[in-house]
């Protein structure tokens, strides 16, 4: 397969998860969304940050501020009670965000799409 040295400026992932549920019993819920796809530069700054702490010995950087920088967009798949597709904007990455443990699956969704690239190469 040819290279194309333009790549879009996103990549989708499968985003997989496991809510609290009655009795102790997950459940699991999976769907897609967009990722800023970063350059080396950023990525490795951004992985940088992930491993530094501040004095108090706190992350430089939350998992709600990777969601922030990366998540473009939701898959047809993320939808609402009426089982439309959700709208993409700042109040319904808020509201998912809210749902534990969903943030942290998002971020672990975004890093698995270049631990999974690097691998196939």
């Amino acid at each position: 397969m040819a290279f194309k040295l333009a790549t879009s400026p996103d990549f989708v992932a499968l985003v997989n998860t496991e809510l609290p549920g009655d009795n102790g019993k997950p459940i699991k819920a999976s769907f897609h969304v967009k990722f800023k796809r970063l350059s080396t530069s950023e990525f490795d700054e951004l992985a940088k940050a992930l491993n530094e702490k501040d004095e108090d010995d706190t992350p430089k950087i939350t998992n709600q501020e990777i969601v922030d920088q990366v998540l473009t967009g939701f898959g047809e798949d993320l939808q609402d009670e009426d089982g439309r597709p959700l709208d993409f904007n700042s109040d319904t990455v808020a509201a998912l965000c809210d749902i534990f443990p969903m943030r942290n699956s998002i971020v672990e969704a975004f890093f698995a799409g270049y631990v999974r690239a690097k691998a196939k190469n």
